[in-house]
């Protein structure tokens, strides 16, 4: 429920900022530089020696820069051309794609609840898309 309306809180400010002019760039760097704060004082009580290690690095690397911060300054440049509930609705694709490349690159098993949760996925933006 939390991550709901955090996520949701954060595509309606940053739908009004987009709106009002702001950078993808610079809207995308406060918002990781808040939550890299945030995070921060829980992550210095945990074992962070996996770090050192030249193919975590990689990994993480990867993780921070393409998968998560390139991810989300799309995100916030697509909210120049579409209203924030779009936005966040379009977002619920995210983890059925995730689920999908599961199934069909890591040979997870298809279950009939990832079906419905794709189904429902589905049906939702159907329905926007009608809207």
């Amino acid at each position: 429920m939390a991550a709901g309306i955090s996520f949701g809180s954060y595509s309606v400010a940053g739908r009004r900022a987009a709106s009002e002019g702001d950078e993808p760039l610079v809207l995308s760097s406060w918002i990781f530089l808040v939550a890299a704060l945030v995070l921060a004082v829980p992550l210095l009580r945990q074992d962070l020696t996996f770090v050192t290690q030249p193919r975590n690095l990689v990994v993480l690397g990867w993780l921070g820069v393409a998968a998560t911060a390139g991810a989300y300054l799309l995100y916030q440049t697509g909210m120049r051309s579409i209203d924030a509930a779009t936005a966040a609705t379009l977002a619920l694709a995210e983890p059925m794609v995730a689920n999908l490349l599961a199934v069909l690159v890591l040979g997870e098993p298809f279950t009939a609840l990832m079906g419905l949760g794709v189904a429902l996925v589905l049906a939702g933006l159907g329905l926007l898309s009608r809207a």
